[in-house]
């Protein structure tokens, strides 16, 4: 942060004013980084914010990139964005853009050292523009050290919590407003450091990562789900998972009535006796860490909606589990990944 004053006041004294206001909480008790990035924020004065951390570098053209697509995302010039006042009829909070909408511009980024979480990267980077959206309950679709906002979006949206894992928490509210539009620069304009160690997210508890994610997938994809049938033929919530930090993915499927596979007239093996399925249900698919993980995570309501685990490892098919630490707990039955397939194949057929 130091060398960074340092070159910005050279700069300053050499060309024109280049204001860059500092703010030190040396000597105080360490709040957080949710804390620090709004106690800047509220000391800075533009319209515009962008996210750039001290151990990071951007690229020359990234404020002018990210600034363009923000504008473009609001379909407004520049001179009419920056005049916008909040209007009450758009209903979506004080401190939005005229047209209502919350952008959040994030980019495709290069990592330092370049072999460093190169799944994740590579994952990232090639998201489309649809997989910004549809992905969100996985990870932050658009990283963190790329974001680019308008300070009426973080305003409307209450700014970063004062926790572990702010930017997940932020990112989840605002990937699932309903005026959201997320934006992705196709070009990497942000150089992301990796520093074994360094990073807040190696030491936010596991815990805390599934319940932020989970708590937003009741909300945003259970609770208006309705019959859930929809969503296995191209519909929001199709195939929306979760996943950890090793990349093992959690999926939650509709649940139909199908038990055998009338075209060939065979069993499918593991399947139901007909008609343990109904609509209203879900499948789990995983029935390892992850998927007892994501089903003991969920709150009571949606537990009992869980129809069965379906899994690929014959060990697992056939002994229903039952979290022995949740007082009630019923047995869930775990059945074969053939039987989810043509569970999903008939949805379709019926939709």
């Amino acid at each position: 942060l130091e060398r960074w004053v340092l070159a910005t006041e050279t700069k300053r004294q050499a060309r024109k004013p280049f204001p860059l206001v500092v703010v030190s909480g040396r000597g105080e008790l360490n709040r957080g980084a949710g804390h620090a990035r709004n106690a800047c924020i509220a000391q800075s004065t533009g319209k515009v914010l962008v996210i750039q951390d001290a151990d990071d570098a951007m690229k020359p053209r990234r404020v002018e990139m990210q600034v363009a697509a923000l504008y473009s995302a609001h379909d407004r010039s520049k001179a009419a964005f920056l005049e916008d006042r909040h209007r009450p009829e758009l209903g979506v909070g004080r401190g939005t853009s005229r047209d209502g909408a919350l952008v959040l511009v994030g980019s495709q980024f290069d990592r330092l050292p370049a072999d460093a979480t190169r799944h994740y990267t590579a994952w990232a980077n090639n998201l489309t523009e649809a997989g910004l959206s549809t992905q969100r309950f996985r990870e932050c679709t658009l990283v963190h050290p790329t974001w680019c906002f308008s300070r009426w979006a973080f305003d409307a949206l209450g700014g970063y919590p004062e926790e572990l894992a702010e930017d997940l928490d932020l990112f989840l509210r605002w990937s699932n407003h309903p005026n959201a539009r997320l934006v992705k620069v196709e070009e990497p304009l942000v150089c992301y450091r990796h520093l074994p160690g360094a990073s807040l997210a190696a030491r936010t508890p596991r815990a805390r990562l599934l319940t932020l994610r989970l708590r937003a997938f009741e909300c945003h994809v259970l609770d208006g789900w309705c019959g859930f049938a929809p969503a296995l033929s191209g519909a929001p919530g199709q195939r929306s998972g979760l996943s950890t930090a090793e990349g093992a993915e959690t999926s939650v499927h509709a649940a139909g009535d199908a038990s055998s596979d009338k075209t060939s007239g065979r069993s499918v093996p593991g399947g139901p006796a007909s008609g343990r399925l109904c609509a209203g249900k879900f499948v789990i698919w995983g029935a390892g860490r992850d998927g007892r993980a994501f089903y003991n995570a969920l709150l009571p309501r949606y537990r009992e909606r869980v129809a069965c685990f379906v899994d690929v490892d014959e060990s697992k098919i056939g002994k229903p589990y039952v979290n022995g630490g949740v007082k009630g707990s019923r047995p869930v039955d775990v059945w074969h990944w053939r039987f989810a397939l043509l569970l999903n194949l008939r949805t379709r057929r019926r939709a």
